[in-house]
C-alpha cells in the first residue's frame, strides 16, 4: 500500500491503497497524517501496516508526533515520491522519534536524512532499519541517529554531507553494517 505526502494534500481523505494514480491524486498533507490515515483504512492490528509506503514529493518533510505505525514483519518505507526530484526531497527527524511501533523501518531513494533535533531516528529495541542510498545531513547536532539497543542498523550506499561524531550509540545489543558509505 502507498501513500503519497504533498504539500497540497488533506489527511483524512488521502488515498491509501494500491493504485499510484489514484495515491497521486489524493495525497496526504503530513507524514504523521499519512500514517494515521493508513491505520484508519488498513487498520490498526499488528501487522497492518506491514510494507506501508510513504513517498513524499518535493519538499521537507517530518513526523509532528512519533506514529504508530503497527509494523511488524516488513519495513514501512519512506522515499521520494514519483516525479518527485530526490535531492528535492528532505526527511528530517530528531524533534520526535520517526519509530514507535515502526519496528521496521527503511529510509531509501536518494532523498536526504536531515537532523533536526536530539532524538532517534530509529528508537526501539526490536527490528530493524534500513538506510539506502540517501544523503545524511547531521546539520549541527552530535548524538547518535539510533537507540542504545536496536537490533538491526543498516546504512547501504548514500553520503554524508560532513563527518558525524557519532552514528550509532555503543549499546550492547547493538548489530550495525555500513556499507558503502
Amino acid at each position: 500500500n502507498v501513500v503519497i505526502v504533498s504539500s497540497t494534500g488533506v489527511d483524512a481523505t488521502a488515498y491509501v491503497g494500491t493504485d499510484p494514480t489514484l495515491a497521486a491524486l489524493s495525497p496526504a498533507l503530513t507524514p504523521t497524517g499519512a500514517v494515521n490515515r493508513a491505520r484508519t483504512v488498513l487498520g490498526t492490528a499488528a501487522g497492518s501496516l506491514d510494507g506501508l509506503r510513504l513517498q513524499l514529493t518535493d519538499g521537507t518533510w517530518s513526523f509532528s508526533a512519533s506514529p504508530t505505525a503497527n509494523t511488524v514483519n516488513v519495513n514501512m518505507v519512506i522515499e521520494p515520491a514519483p516525479g518527485a526530484t530526490p535531492a528535492n526531497v528532505i526527511f528530517e527527524f530528531g524533534g520526535v522519534s520517526a519509530t514507535s511501533g515502526a519496528t521496521y523501518l527503511r529510509v531509501r531513494g536518494g532523498l536526504t536524512l536531515r537532523r533536526a533535533g536530539a532524538l532517534y531516528l530509529y528508537n526501539v529495541t526490536t527490528g530493524f532499519c534500513v538506510i539506502e542510498g540517501v544523503t545524511f545531513n547531521p546539520n549541527g547536532n552530535t548524538g547518535a541517529m539510533s537507540s542504545a539497543n536496536p537490533a538491526w542498523f543498516f546504512y547501504n550506499g548514500g553520503t554524508f554531507t560532513t563527518n558525524a561524531t557519532r552514528i550509532l550509540n555503543a549499546g550492547a545489543n547493538a548489530q550495525a553494517m555500513l556499507r558503502g558509505v
